[in-house]
């Protein structure tokens, strides 16, 4: 417990009590003394006792002073006490301020705390939102890529049809306008033979109507011979007529069912080749119909000729023309092995030309070919050739290849406005040939 200010005032009291009587027993003492002693000592000791009484006076003023002292230091005393008092009072509420704010500040954590755990809830489901979101769009895009192709696939369809139907619209002009020349044998050798089923010929008429009627599986639908050619020669891909050959190559088909009551068992082989204004075509087809035995070969050519009001024209100005010829570009035959140049000379109407020979191919003729004069004529409203002229070449059978010598014709047309180019067929190859400037 805290002493007051009485107690201690008090304290202070009995300490300075303590001290006066200390020294007024040591006066008595003195006294007693002095009695059995002469008049000097007592004397002296009258003096003492003044002496101690103002000693007392002074003590007893000392102890009022101090006891001034202690109330005062008492009063100082209270007044720190009530300073701890406030200052402890400041301290307990300080510490309750500040463990109001530790609260306030657990709470505030348990909020902030909540919210934080809400906020990353809330981040988890805009999280698990994106990932959906981004497999949407994913979606979305495979969805869009997916639509992207179909229209394109759509408009490349559009086009494939914008195509077919320009193509057919330039197949019937060049059906109605291109002039065709089709050849159906080999000026040494007819390629057309037809046995019946006792292994005989039968008649050049009735030869004819089944190599017609081998034409017919090939390329139906169709009316005539001329039709028959013409599209295979012009009938696009997407015609249906024929499936499309690559250009430069042999391609074949084999047809081998019941026709119209017919057994049908034929293999044909193909040949196309084009350019913007000038075709060239083969066609060989073997097997049988009702077992009547058909070996056949047709080679066609054709173009946009030149005007035949041009051939005089050309004669009167002396028009020479001299062109590169290959024979059925593509097919890599014993003709490569030639460089084959044909001389149109209008102001003596006739072609002519030569072959020179290139390499050492032991199949090939070892030498090189003439081209005689082939006259040069209009008909059917073109510029032709042909009729007279040959290309004689003489195989020497080296290797056991064919030996002999053969003069192969060499009919063709001219190309163009101008005769840019010229298509024909020697013996039983077509070709081509451009104007060399």
């Amino acid at each position: 417990m805290k002493p007051t200010i009485k107690t201690t005032a008090l304290a202070i009291l009995i300490s300075l009590g303590a001290v006066a009587c200390g020294s007024s027993g040591g006066s008595s003492s003195n006294k007693s003394t002095t009695n059995t002693t002469d008049q000097t000592q007592t004397e002296q000791s009258s003096e003492q006792l003044a002496a101690a009484k103002k000693q007392a006076e002074l003590a007893q003023q000392q102890k009022t002073v101090a006891e001034e002292k202690a109330l005062k230091i008492a009063q100082q005393l209270q007044q720190a006490q009530s300073a701890v008092k406030a200052s402890e009072l400041k301290i307990q509420q300080t510490t309750a301020e500040i463990q109001k704010i530790k609260t306030d500040y657990q709470l505030a954590d348990a909020e902030k705390n909540k919210q934080l755990a809400q906020l990353e809830k809330q981040l988890t489901q805009e999280k698990a939102a994106l990932t959906e979101s981004e497999k949407n769009l994913a979606t979305a895009n495979q969805q869009l890529q997916a639509l992207k192709s179909e229209t394109e696939s759509n408009k490349q369809t559009l086009a494939n049809l914008q195509k077919t139907i320009t193509e057919l619209n330039k197949q019937i002009t060049e059906l109605r306008e291109t002039n065709i020349n089709p050849i159906t044998a080999y000026a040494m050798d007819s390629r057309i033979r037809v046995f019946d089923k006792n292994g005989k010929r039968i008649s050049g008429e009735e030869e004819q109507k089944l190599l017609n009627l081998s034409l017919d599986y090939l390329l139906q639908p169709a009316t005539n011979t001329d039709e028959r050619l013409r599209k295979f020669l012009f009938a696009p891909a997407t015609s249906g007529i024929l499936p499309q050959p690559n250009d430069s190559r042999l391609n074949s088909y084999t047809i081998k069912q019941t026709v119209d009551g017919k057994a049908v068992n034929m293999v044909y082989t193909t040949y196309r080749y084009s350019e913007d204004d000038a075709y060239l075509a083969e066609i060989s087809a073997s097997g049988a119909i009702d077992e009547q035995e058909i070996t056949s070969f047709t080679l066609l050519y054709g173009g946009q000729g030149t005007p035949a009001e041009r051939l005089s024209d050309y004669q009167k100005l002396d028009v020479k023309k001299t062109y590169d010829v290959k024979a059925a570009p593509g097919l890599g035959r014993w003709w490569d092995s030639y460089d084959i140049t044909l001389i149109a000379d209008f102001g003596k109407a006739t072609v002519s030309g030569q072959g020179i020979k290139k390499d050492d191919n032991p199949i090939t003729a070892p030498g090189n070919i003439t081209f005689t004069d082939n006259p040069i004529y209009s008909k059917d409203g073109i510029i032709q050739f042909g009729g007279e002229g040959y290309a004689e070449v003489e195989f020497t059978g080296i290797n056991g290849g064919y030996q002999g010598k053969d003069q192969l014709v060499y009919p063709g047309m001219m190309i163009g406005a101008d005769a840019e180019k010229i298509v024909g067929r020697i013996g039983g190859s077509t070709m081509i040939g451009h104007e060399k400037k």
